[in-house]
């Protein structure tokens, strides 16, 4: 159960006090009046935990809880006042590198330490868990910034006695850590925020991932809260894509952890409730789908998470990550009835060649069992948008699955539950051309009242049978016209799902060589695809112009034209 904490009834009242009290003219809120440490740790550290282990993976949705109702509580009152919210640890020392500085206490409860062989603390380590965090820094902070092509954090302006980033490392729980914003903004907007996390992870599972193990994962994942908050958007109200980005920001990082196959596993995850809406923020569920960022960066490159995070910039994450798919020629719906299909293959169905690389250790997704007599049956239900369903039809003989995806970003970007009935029938015979085959001897038909938004798989032992992929010819290269800033991509198709080794070459108008490259396919859209970034051999982005691009491939050449813009 959520429950309500008093850093929530606090902030309601600063906010009171700020609007109506004595000078409710100066918008401000005084510094007696954020919120302490102490009350936010309450709060982050007695939030809903992983009821397998008692952890809580991260406290910023409880920390954006305060800011909701900060927002609408100010908003009923009349004024939105820009100001602070919470207030930073005061700990006894530091250690300050590269624009980083780490806080901590050498002596009482607080006190880091590093792990010994057996799991326990180890006595005049705190220096060198300090140093741990940044030498993880000076590995991730790369990573995310110049490899990933994210922006980093911004500085604080001194609010943690200098202009570095700020990491406070105290005693918390049972929890790996949080990123407190410095400022209570209004939903999407940027602000500073600073970092905390545990002084020793000894609470985590299991025990291999304990101590330095959970340290790499947090710091690459309160990061990545750090960057997007500060430089792209924070959207509070929809804090399931800060979760679901970070999470798989962790195994980008340090993909050997694994912390997040917690999650998968457990009850309240992805896999055990694939009917839950993919933008729920109310419950863990967030945690176990920082796998859609795995399925996206296999589906469309590892650029499309970060793309998505820039189109934040300008709306809320569900239009902002079908801004990002439409820009590779796919959609939100689209991308999410496949990734329904990308959750049927786990487990021992498990084909990590095509779709997730892990897929072996993660559980199987949860399916309703539906016995079948001839000739016909009907079963009538309902689906949030943006969830799934996944029906076991016994025959004799075989099994057949039928995954239904209820896409409808419509109906979930108009906020609220709301539930789309279907009725699913299933017959020996074709009564109308809206019946599908299967190749198990029965047909099916999902009916609907928008059949548009919703996806339909139907999985045998033997065949996948669904929604046809986007009618791309081979060699065409999409998206065309091109906006190239030497992060986004322009794909050239090609047929099949086997990878292939051949020659890039691209060419101005003048057929002089811009850009030559000897690469491999990568996946795209459930097909294959060679890649070009817009820039030249040298790594400059090219210039404005219609270019020729060429793909050698053995004894076959595909040689098209796209149009390049240059931001």
């Amino acid at each position: 159960m959520i429950r309500i904490h008093c850093v929530r009834i606090l902030a309601v009242a600063i906010v009171a006090t700020a609007v109506a009290g004595p000078g409710a003219g100066d918008s401000l809120l005084r510094a007696q009046t954020v919120i302490g440490s102490e009350e936010v740790l309450r709060a982050v550290t007695s939030g809903p935990g992983d009821s397998l282990a008692g952890a809580i993976k991260c406290g910023l949705p409880e920390i954006s809880r305060v800011l909701s109702q900060w927002w609408e509580a100010a908003a009923t009152l009349g004024e939105r006042p820009a100001a602070a919210l919470f207030a930073r640890p005061v700990l006894q020392t530091s250690i300050t590198r590269d624009g980083y500085s780490v806080h901590f206490d050498t002596t009482g409860l607080n006190t880091p330490a590093l792990l010994s062989p057996s799991y326990q603390p180890l006595p005049g380590t705190a220096r060198a868990f300090a140093e741990s965090v940044l030498a993880i820094l000076d590995y991730v902070h790369p990573l995310e910034t110049s490899t990933l092509g994210y922006a980093p954090p911004p500085g604080d302006g001194g609010l943690g006695g200098g202009p570095e980033y700020d990491i406070y490392i105290l005693e918390l729980g049972r929890t790996y850590g949080y990123t407190t914003p410095d400022l209570a903004i209004l939903p999407g907007d940027t602000t500073t925020s600073f970092v905390t996390m545990d002084n020793d992870f000894i609470f985590v599972s299991p025990p291999s991932n304990r101590g330095l193990p959970a340290l790499r994962v947090t710091v690459a994942h309160e990061l990545s809260h750090a960057i997007q908050m500060g430089r792209y958007s924070y959207w509070y109200f929809d804090t399931y894509f800060h979760e679901i980005s970070a999470t798989w920001m962790e195994d980008v990082a340090f993909t050997e952890v694994n912390d997040y196959y917690n999650y998968l596993n457990a009850p309240w995850g992805h896999f055990r409730n694939p009917q839950r809406e993919f933008n729920s923020g109310s419950d863990l569920i967030m945690y176990s789908r920082g796998i859609w960022g795995q399925f996206l960066e296999r589906e469309f490159g590892i650029a499309i998470m970060r793309r998505s995070w820039e189109f934040t910039r300008t709306g809320p994450p569900l239009l902002a990550i079908n801004g990002a798919l439409q820009e590779a020629a796919s959609s939100f719906p689209e991308a999410f009835s496949r990734w329904t299909l990308w959750n049927y293959f786990t487990g021992p169905r498990s084909d990590d060649q095509r779709y997730y690389p892990e897929g072996s250790a993660f559980p199987q997704i949860v399916q309703v069992p539906v016995g079948y007599s001839p000739p016909s049956r009907e079963i009538t239900d309902s689906l949030r948008s943006l969830s799934g369903r996944y029906y076991q039809v016994l025959l004799p003989g075989d099994t057949l699955t039928v995954a239904i995806a209820n896409a409808n970003l419509t109906a979930a970007l108009a906020g609220g539950i709301r539930f789309h009935r279907y009725t699913l029938r299933i017959s020996s015979t074709k009564d109308d051309p809206g019946y599908q085959e299967t190749g198990t001897g029965v047909f099916v038909k999902l009916d609907v009242s928008d059949p548009a938004a919703w996806g339909t798989w139907f999985l045998t032992s033997r065949s996948i049978i669904g929604p046809e992929p986007p009618p791309v010819e081979e060699g065409t290269p999409f998206p065309n016209p091109f906006v190239a800033d030497g992060s986004r991509e322009v794909f050239i198709p090609l047929d099949g799902v086997a990878a292939l080794e051949g020659d890039l070459q691209v060419y101005s108008a003048s057929m002089d060589l811009v850009f030559s490259s000897r690469a491999a396919s990568r996946p795209v859209l459930g097909r294959q695809a060679f890649v070009w970034n817009g820039t030249t051999s040298a790594g400059q982005i090219a210039a404005s112009g219609v270019y020729i691009v060429v793909v050698k491939l053995g004894d076959r050449t595909l040689t098209s034209k796209v149009a390049l813009i240059r931001r």
